[in-house]
């Protein structure tokens, strides 16, 4: 599964349609066997979103070593996809996705 919210969606189905699942493959995924998880404040996010629009979520990226590494075999193009992503990563479609999802687990 390519997307950290499909866990839940494929452990959902699994359960529901047992007869059609033999196993499911995930890496990184969220799975409902975490529970207590909250939702940050939204302010944080509107913090976030202002951070990323003043640059200064570039300058934190650039600061940070990276795991995205042509020794850890990541080729220069995903690297540099990597980083566009990273310099844009909080969107309103982001930020809604991340509420929805926690409250799809329950």
């Amino acid at each position: 599964m390519p997307h950290p919210a499909s866990g839940i969606y494929s452990e959902y189905y699994a359960a529901k349609y047992p007869d059609e699942v033999s196993a499911i493959i995930m890496l990184d995924t969220t799975s409902t066997a975490k529970t207590g998880t909250k939702n940050p404040p939204k302010f944080l996010y509107g913090l976030g979103k202002l951070q990323q629009a003043c640059g200064l979520t570039r300058i934190a990226f650039g600061l940070m070593p990276p795991s995205q590494k042509a020794e850890n075999g990541y080729t220069e193009k995903e690297i540099s996809d990597y980083k566009l992503f990273a310099y844009h990563v909080l969107n309103d479609t982001i930020i809604d996705q991340s509420y929805r999802m926690l409250d799809n687990k329950h």
